[in-house]
């Protein structure tokens, strides 16, 4: 009895996480998935792939919360939201936040615009990254440098 009690309580979480937290099921893809109950998490690794919305997240490993919304990946990650494409060794999302932090050799690559830090924060409402640390910017085949640098990607400016 008890332990129907336990499987019924488990399939009643699982379904109240996957139709009530989530109106857009995130799409979720690897060479290795593993689907830790005790923290409704995944657990990935090989060849990651996280959609969700708009945006894509692709990387060598990854943990993705399922409650929280929060995605944790390492290893040549990629952000992908329309016509934004960030790179980097490490990225954290937080869906509430409507943000991604994107660690180690962040790289911007545009038309005549490159532009690489070692940190970056991403709104993906606004648009906006915060680029820091090491900034340096190739535009129009002038180089230049600083230590924070703001790009707008709707207006595709530096702020």
């Amino acid at each position: 009895m008890k332990k129907t009690t336990i499987l019924l309580l488990t399939f009643l979480f699982i379904v109240l996480i996957n139709t009530t937290v989530f109106a857009a099921k995130p799409k979720i893809t690897a060479d290795n998935t593993y689907f830790d109950i005790n923290n409704a998490q995944y657990i990935l690794t090989g060849n990651v792939y996280i959609e969700t919305s708009d945006r894509i997240i692709t990387a060598d490993k990854a943990k993705v919360s399922m409650i929280s919304m929060e995605v944790w990946a390492d290893g040549s990650i990629k952000l992908t939201q329309n016509d934004v494409v960030l790179t980097g060794d490490s990225v954290y999302a937080n869906n509430a936040d409507k943000s991604a932090t994107i660690s180690g050799n962040v790289c911007l690559e545009r038309t005549n615009l490159k532009i690489t830090a070692e940190t970056a924060v991403y709104n993906w409402q606004t648009k906006i990254a915060v680029f820091q640390n090491n900034v340096t910017v190739e535009k129009d085949g002038s180089t230049s440098s600083s230590n924070e640098l703001n790009y707008n990607f709707t207006t595709n400016s530096i702020l």
